[in-house]
C-alpha cells in the first residue's frame, strides 16, 4: 500500500510513468497478500496512469481486472469507482451511451455503499456525458444534483469541482459571463481550502472565458497567474495545458514569436512527463504558427512529427493534420 500511495502522489505530480513503476510491484505484493480490495485499488489507479498517457484501451483493461476485484472483495464503494473510471475512459474514447450505460450502475453502487463522494462524482461523468451529446440542460441538472449532494456531504472539495463544471457548462453553451460567476465561487472555496494545484486550474478556466468574451489580455493575466499556481503545486500537466493557452492567445494577438516560445517550452515539459498528447498538439500548433511567419519548411517537419504521435496514439486529430500538410505540400 506504501508503494502505492508512492505511485498516486507521483501520478497527482503529473508523472503518470513513475507512477506506474511503482504500481506495478505494489500490484505484486497485493496479489501476494491475497488483498483482493486492495488490488483492485491499485488496477484502478494504474488505468488512471495509463488513460493519463493517452493509452484508454490499456485503461479499460486495467479497470475490467479492477471491477472483478472488487466484486469478489464485496467492496461496493470499490465496485462503484471502477465502474465510474471505466464509464470515464469509455467517453474520453467517444463512446458516450456506452459509457452512461456504466456510470447507471456506478451511481446505484455508490448510494448502496453510502459513498457521497463516489455519488457527486458519478453524477458529474454523467453530466458531462450528456453535455458532450449536446443535452445541456440535462447535464446542468446532474451537476445540479452533484452539487446537492456535495453540500449535504460538507465535501467542499467536490462542491468546487461542480462549481466549476457548472461553470464549464455555461462556457461551452456560450454564457462565458455565467461561467465566470461559478469560476469565482469555486475558486473561493479552492483558495480557502489552500488548494494551489486546484487555484491554477480555476484561474486557467476563468482566463478561458474572458478569451471567449474577447478580452486576450485579461485572459493572458488569468493564465499567466495559472501558470505561477501550477508550477508552485508541481503540476506539470497543468503547465503543458496553460502554455498551450497562452501560445493560442498570442497567436491570435499577432505575437507569433512570443507565442512559439510557449509551444517550445509546453513540448519540452510535455516530452519530460510522458504526454504524448501535449507533445503532438504544441508540435501542430508551433508548425502553424510558423506557417505564418512564413516559414513552411519547418512547419511542414514539425506537423510531420506532430502527425507520427497522434497516428501513434490513434487520435483523430491525426486527420486534421494530414489534411493541413496536404494543403501545404501541394
Amino acid at each position: 500500500m506504501t508503494l502505492g500511495n508512492m505511485g498516486q502522489a507521483y501520478a497527482d505530480l503529473g508523472d503518470p510513468k513513475k507512477a506506474i513503476e511503482l504500481f506495478e510491484p505494489a500490484l505484486l505484493a497485493v496479489r501476494e497478500a491475497g488483498d483482493r480490495k486492495g488490488e483492485s485499488a491499485i488496477l484502478g489507479n494504474m488505468g488512471h496512469a495509463y488513460a493519463d498517457l493517452g493509452d484508454l484501451k490499456k485503461a479499460i483493461e486495467l479497470y475490467e481486472q479492477a471491477l472483478v476485484a472488487a466484486r469478489e472483495a464485496g467492496d461496493c464503494k470499490g465496485e462503484g469507482v471502477t465502474l465510474g473510471n471505466m464509464g470515464q475512459a469509455y467517453a474520453d474514447l467517444g463512446d458516450l451511451k456506452k459509457a452512461i450505460e456504466l456510470y447507471e450502475p456506478a451511481l446505484v453502487a455508490a448510494r448502496e455503499a453510502e459513498d457521497r463522494k463516489g455519488e457527486s462524482v458519478t453524477l458529474n461523468y454523467m453530466a458531462s456525458s450528456y453535455l458532450a451529446l449536446n443535452e445541456p440542460g440535462k447535464a446542468i441538472e446532474f451537476y445540479e444534483k452533484s452539487l446537492e449532494v456535495s453540500c449535504i456531504a460538507g465535501d467542499g472539495k467536490r462542491e468546487s469541482d461542480t462549481l466549476s463544471r457548472l461553470g464549464q457548462t455555461y462556457a461551452k453553451i456560450g454564457e462565458p459571463s455565467k461561467a465566470i460567476e461559478f469560476y469565482e465561487k469555486a475558486l473561493v472555496n479552492i483558495q480557502r481550502a489552500g488548494d494551489i494545484r486546484g487555484e491554477g486550474v480555476t484561474l486557467a478556466r476563468i482566463g478561458q472565458a474572458y478569451y471567449a468574451l474577447h478580452e486576450p489580455r485579461k485572459a493572458i493575466e488569468l493564465y499567466t497567474k495559472s501558470l505561477s499556481s501550477a508550477r508552485n503545486s508541481g503540476d506539470r500537466r497543468g503547465e503543458v495545458i496553460t502554455l498551450s493557452r497562452l501560445g493560442q492567445t498570442y497567436v491570435d494577438l499577432g505575437e507569433t514569436r512570443i507565442a512559439i516560445e510557449f509551444y517550445e517550452k509546453q513540448t519540452v515539459i510535455a516530452r519530460e512527463i510522458c504526454d504524448r498528447h501535449g507533445e503532438a498538439y504544441a508540435l501542430f500548433n508551433m508548425s502553424r504558427a510558423l506557417d505564418k511567419l512564413g516559414e513552411r519548411t519547418k512547419a511542414i517537419d514539425l506537423a510531420k512529427l506532430a502527425l507520427d504521435i497522434f497516428e501513434q496514439i490513434e487520435s483523430s486529430t491525426s486527420n486534421k493534420v494530414q489534411r493541413q500538410l496536404e494543403n501545404w505540400q501541394k
